[in-house]
């Protein structure tokens, strides 16, 4: 036994002798393209989300801003929002939330340096 079911419902219905100037409707938007295409929607439809898919795409961070993962770029931007805080500091009473952030900073530069310095090693040796 067979099931039938329709994504897409009857537009209209036309009652004519001539049916020379009759065409099919423009929206294709249901219909697949190729086979390929048949197959990735399928499969979309039948693979159900896990748990650990969904944790593994929740770590994911989501970049906006691609330039940053260039080394020179992360440096420039980690740079100036230091700098910014260290002015923010200065002209206010310390909240210990941006002392907390500096001390990030400070921890953040001196990781950087010390793989600088392994790098370092390792092109001499």
């Amino acid at each position: 036994m067979k099931i039938l079911s329709f994504d897409v419902g009857i537009e209209q219905i036309l009652y004519a002798d001539n049916l020379e100037g009759v065409r099919l409707p423009d929206k294709t938007d249901g219909l697949p393209r190729s086979e390929e295409h048949l197959d990735r929607h399928l499969d979309s439809v039948l693979q159900t989300p896990t748990i650990e898919h969904d944790l593994l795409n929740s770590l994911k961070p989501d970049i906006k801003d691609k330039t940053l993962l260039n080394p020179v770029s992360y440096h420039a931007v980690m740079e100036s929002v230091q700098q910014d805080l260290m002015a923010l500091t200065s002209d206010q009473n310390t909240d210990s939330n941006i002392n907390e952030v500096l001390s990030f900073f400070k921890g953040e530069r001196e990781l950087i340096n010390l793989l600088n310095t392994y790098r370092g090693l390792l092109l001499k040796a």
